[in-house]
């Protein structure tokens, strides 16, 4: 094999002395940014779940969890390495030690990134900039304990797959590929994104061949180009066994073409993954899907028009910081090719490339921050270069300033980003701290493995959902107690739970600012006493709780607005006779939004479209007659479906983007007869 023109690790002077430096400056950055992320807790009430869930799992159930053919999300290794190592070591009931892990997985990302950089690059400054820059950019703090046991392990296994099969090209192939190989197919276990790394390896050898060997004799990486082909056929064959066995029970995760989503994704992607943007959307809401899916003129003129207007996740320091990244890439990519040799070449063609082939899955099905973290990265190592390069060139003092100028500035840029937007996001919430910081708890005598039901509005929980975990999961007095959130209607099997008193629901009403027990009114709103009336209450205090499911706002004080097209209620199981539907609801109407539909149906079967106008009376409910041959066994369901839902945000000096569709106040639902 044609010695490379580069050195790999184990050739370079100085040995490994010469990373201590970076490396203690960049657990430096690290735990200054993240002490400041962690005085706003944000953790899943999905903890409380999978924790229970593994620690109930004997050695063959453990086993089970590798299975391909298992329908569902297939991150066995993800989940076990989180709750039964992790929870063993330092105790479930523990958030300093959960947040010491965070800083810690952080940190071994970063130090992945330091060195895939270092061992392609060489130089050191570059090398820290790089993993710094990575491990605080806004896509990985944006859930900073979710990253434990998602996406903070499969970018590390993804990050060392890479070096390794680098690394063949030049030394211990064998080895190399080996290892390379095992990591490939462990990420496939932590996170499904990654089965688009074969297709990275393709550009790298593609690019080797092509940039270094003029003869384009491919032969001498026959065992590079081997592996890749059957990490290319593990990838493919994993991804449509994914697909079968999602789809089998019922599920669409990625596993769908939706072009209303990919145009979005892409160009928020983008924004993001350059520090622009670099926590919420750009401000397109009120741009309809159908926009989105067949693009023209009117599209492109809308984003114009709404790309910095009233935009609450956008802020000026933010902005410039992100149009200096991308004017630093760009400038110093076209010195480096300029001036480059083939290496230089080599690595940047590698970089530049693998963007748009990690940004795949994000754009195709995904859209969150966090999906785009490694595109992130890659433009990370990208800037950090292009400053070592561009400065370089008035003295290697001058470029080392600079460089360690940008680190202090990421910081700092991180910190106050995700400290303004944390404030933006939750000023509704403020108010509300208080109460959501003690969430009720039984105060004795909780049965083994009850279940306790937390029933929070969407805004409250934004800022709400890290306090119940913390408060109310995490408490040793609650060890046996499974935690679970709600936003909609509660399952048959949730009921009998709540019923035969091994669990308790409670509710929290933002606007009253307190805690409701729901256990006993559940059951006696269901009963309802042999009555023939069911009457769902959507105002404050009221018992729509129970009933509503998706596509519902915050809780106001009398009543709640539809979000997006379409909102759903579980109505009770009916009796088989004619029912008689009553609903008190109000559209979004003003001048600049003057028209709105709503298509109500039930089970499937329409049962009016009704049109609404501005300046029409809408005081009476609409009464609406339930066929006896539409009502289906156990619970119905009701749909709104809303056309040209409204934006306060596009019609007048508003920050709120929400969609909103109809003020939702009551719905009765009479009949002869009830069944529980």
């Amino acid at each position: 094999m044609t010695k490379p023109e580069y050195l790999s690790p184990a050739d370079s002077n100085g040995g490994n002395s010469i990373h201590l430096l970076p490396l203690l400056l960049i657990f430096l950055g690290l735990s200054i940014t993240y002490v400041q992320v962690f005085k706003y807790p944000y953790f899943v009430s999905e903890y409380g779940q999978f924790y229970h869930w593994n620690n109930s799992l004997d050695f063959a159930g453990w086993l089970e969890n590798f299975n391909p053919l298992r329908p569902g999300w297939y991150r066995p290794s993800a989940f076990i390495l989180q709750f039964q190592i992790v929870a063993a070591l330092i105790g479930w009931h523990d958030i300093f030690g959960f947040q010491c892990v965070t800083l810690l997985t952080m940190l071994a990302l970063a130090v992945s990134v330091y060195f895939l950089t270092w061992s392609i690059i060489k130089d050191t400054r570059v090398a820290a900039l790089a993993g710094l820059a990575s491990a605080i950019h806004p896509v990985m703090y944006m859930l900073p304990v979710d990253l434990i046991y998602f996406d903070g392990l499969y970018q590390i296994a993804v990050i060392w797959s890479a070096y390794f099969f680098i690394r063949s090209l030049h030394s211990k192939p064998v080895s190399s590929l080996l290892w390379a190989s095992v990591l490939f197919v462990f990420s496939l276990t932590l996170k499904e994104q990654s089965f688009v790394l074969p297709g990275a390896f393709v550009i790298i050898m593609a690019l080797r061949i092509w940039i270094f060997d003029e003869k384009r004799n491919w032969r001498q990486y026959k065992a590079q180009i081997n592996t890749t082909f059957v990490l290319c056929a593990i990838g493919m064959a994993y991804a449509i066994t994914r697909m079968l066995c999602y789809g089998s029970c019922g599920g669409h995760y990625r596993t769908s073409t939706d072009w209303a989503e990919i145009l979005p994704n892409l160009l928020v992607g983008s924004l993001w993954i350059f520090r622009l943007f670099p926590w919420g959307s750009p401000t397109w809401y009120g741009i309809s899907r159908d926009h989105w899916a067949s693009p023209d003129g009117e599209l492109f003129s809308l984003l114009r028009e709404r790309l910095f207007h009233a935009h609450d996740m956008w802020h000026p320091l933010s902005a410039i910081l992100g149009i200096g990244i991308v004017f630093i890439c760009i400038w110093g990519t076209h010195e480096l090719w300029r001036t480059g040799d083939r290496r230089k070449r080599w690595i940047l063609a590698c970089l530049w490339l693998n963007i748009p082939v990690f940004m795949f899955l994000p754009v195709y099905s995904g859209g969150h921050h966090w999906h785009f973290a490694i595109p992130a990265f890659i433009v990370m190592i990208i800037l950090s270069w292009s400053m070592a390069h561009v400065f370089g060139k008035v003295s290697r003092r001058s470029a080392t300033l600079v460089m360690t100028a940008m680190g202090i500035l990421l910081v700092c840029i991180s910190i106050y980003d995700f400290c303004k937007v944390r404030e933006m996001r939750s000023y509704i919430n403020h108010p509300n701290v208080a109460a959501l910081q003690h969430p009720p708890v039984p105060a004795e005598n909780i049965p083994p493995n009850a279940h306790i039901y937390y029933a929070v509005d969407t805004q409250s929980w934004i800022f709400g959902n890290g306090y119940l975990f913390e408060w109310a999961y995490l408490r040793p007095d609650v060890r046996d107690v499974q935690l679970f959130s709600i936003s909609g209607s509660l399952t048959e099997e949730d009921k009998c739970i709540i019923r035969s008193g091994q669990g308790f629901l409670f509710d929290y009403d933002s606007h009253t600012r307190t805690w409701r027990d729901l256990s006993s009114m559940f059951t006696s709103n269901n009963a309802e006493g042999g009555s023939n009336l069911t009457n769902i209450d959507f105002k404050s205090g009221g018992n729509s709780v129970l009933y509503r499911t998706a596509g519902w706002s915050g809780q106001e004080r009398d009543g709640i607005w539809t979000m997006d097209n379409i909102a759903t209620v579980k109505l009770p199981e009916l009796s088989g006779e004619t029912s008689t539907l009553m609903i008190w609801a109000f559209p979004f109407l003003f001048p600049e939004h003057p028209a709105q539909e709503l298509d109500i149906s039930i089970n499937g079967h329409s049962l009016g479209r009704f049109d609404y106008k501005y300046g029409q009376d809408f005081a009476n409910p609409l009464s609406l007659s339930i066929p006896a041959d539409y009502i289906v066994d156990g619970m119905q369901e009701l749909v709104l479906k809303i056309d040209n839902p409204g934006c306060p945000a596009s019609i007048g000096p508003s920050t709120d983007t929400r969609m909103l569709g109809f003020f939702v106040t009551r719905i009765t639902l009479s009949h002869d007869a009830v069944h529980d």
